[in-house]
């Protein structure tokens, strides 16, 4: 009888043990694929496939999306004041630390998709990978850590099948996998935008190994208008025009300061190089936003 009523409470316990099996399935693969891929804080990863797996498959995406655009957003403006904010002093990190928490704490008070921002500028000003790599560098680390995270934890989510996952597991793994993908290369735009803008304002690049008055340089920039130009002529629905006229305008304007740059005197090189950065660090955080939007 003892048996029987154990046996029957476990029945109807299914959903949470299957809920326990994807959180250490998640967090044992997404650990194991850190170290595969030999990143230095595996628990970055670790942590977000455990926060991302969740009951439905729509609230796995939705965990994702916020640790995604959360920790960027934390990365890049912790990576922004650790580098222009000396913090060598107990004084000045905590004026660091003021700079860097005081809008990020208002932002996620008032986003709260946003709340994990403060604490990855913390651990970018204080890490231990944040002074020995770099901010820049633990910036685009911690971004690719998380988004494993997420990627693992979404793919569990919908491996696994959660109790309201079996009848639109094909449609949410279509729209999720499109929106992720859609997301992470506006990621990347805005990391390109941000290492751009940190080469100009420290001049550490060699434009000796650049012909920018070469045949090359000037394919890529017309190249660049061109394809920027289809996507603006292509048709579609109202809210997709924003971003049509984000990504056409952004390739538009970047081709024409590449080709303003094989024209200028040397000494305008780096305050364009400076407006390609701002160019795609406005169209990764714009095009980020609208993704965002469209949950």
């Amino acid at each position: 009888m003892m048996a029987r009523l154990s046996v029957t409470n476990w029945t109807r316990r299914r959903a949470e043990l299957r809920h326990g099996l994807r959180i250490a399935a998640a967090g044992v693969l997404s650990f194991a694929l850190a170290e595969v891929l030999a990143l230095p804080q595996a628990y970055w990863a670790v942590f977000t496939a455990v926060l991302v797996v969740q009951a439905s498959v729509g609230g796995s995406w939705k965990a994702s999306v916020d640790r995604l655009a959360g920790t960027l957003l934390g990365a890049v403006y912790g990576a922004a004041v650790a580098t222009l904010v000396p913090h060598d002093d107990a004084l000045m990190t905590g004026v660091a630390l003021a700079i860097s928490l005081t809008p990020l704490a208002l932002l996620a008070a008032f986003k709260p998709s946003y709340r994990v921002a403060p604490v990855t500028a913390v651990i970018l000003l204080l890490g231990s990978a944040g002074a020995t790599e770099g901010p820049l560098a633990a910036a685009v680390l911690r971004t690719i850590e998380v988004s494993l995270g997420g990627v693992v934890g979404m793919a569990v989510s919908l491996l696994l099948l959660p109790a309201r996952a079996h009848a639109l597991l094909g449609e949410a793994a279509n729209r999720v996998l499109q929106h992720l993908a859609q997301l992470l290369t506006e990621f990347v735009f805005l990391l390109l935008g941000v290492l751009l803008l940190w080469f100009a304002a420290n001049g550490q690049i060699d434009f000796s190994r650049f012909d920018r008055h070469g045949t090359s340089w000037l394919v890529l920039s017309v190249a660049l208008v061109a394809w920027g130009l289809l996507a603006l002529a292509k048709p579609g629905q109202f809210w997709a025009k924003w971003q049509k006229w984000n990504r056409g305008g952004s390739l538009v304007l970047l081709g024409m300061v590449m080709l303003s740059i094989s024209r200028v005197p040397f000494d305008w090189v780096v305050k364009l190089l400076a407006a390609a950065g701002v160019i795609l660090l406005a169209r990764g955080i714009l095009g980020s936003l609208l993704i965002l939007r469209q949950r």
